[in-house]
């Protein structure tokens, strides 16, 4: 009994090693940490499984009044091998919003995998206007 305990561990440790990792999606722009002004366009970037086609559903995040983290509203829904989209800074697809603190979440449906999401770990910045850099004295 004891030895066929052990060996049913063994082959469950083994399949879990030999059917691999689930496939994933990272965000590879914005990384967090950008200042981006509303109305210029940015790129949003993630990595792909090559071969595989689906859709790329890219939603905003960001905080209410209370400073809780709610799902603002869909930026775009784009093909997930496009690998990106070009972003009109604050424009969503059903509203726009205005300065303060973001994340961006990608959900990407493919038929052939299974269902793959991420968020950015680092929140970036949107502003009304440049901000300044900073001036170095002459001398």
């Amino acid at each position: 009994m004891r030895k066929m305990t052990w060996s049913l561990i063994l082959i469950a440790f083994l399949g879990g090693i030999l059917a691999g990792a689930p496939p994933t999606i990272t965000i590879l722009a914005p990384t967090g940490g950008e200042n981006w002004v509303l109305g210029t366009q940015h790129g949003i970037a993630w990595t792909t499984i090559k071969g595989h086609s689906g859709t790329a559903y890219i939603n905003l995040w960001g905080y209410n009044a209370a400073n809780q983290l709610i799902h603002l509203g869909p930026i775009a829904q784009v093909n997930y091998q496009a690998g990106g989209y070009f972003w009109k800074v604050g424009q969503l697809m059903n509203r726009k919003v205005g300065p303060g603190r973001y994340y961006i979440r990608i959900v990407a449906l493919c038929p052939s995998l299974p269902k793959m999401q991420t968020m950015n770990q680092n929140s970036f910045r949107l502003h009304a206007f440049s901000l300044p850099m900073a001036v170095q004295p002459n001398g």
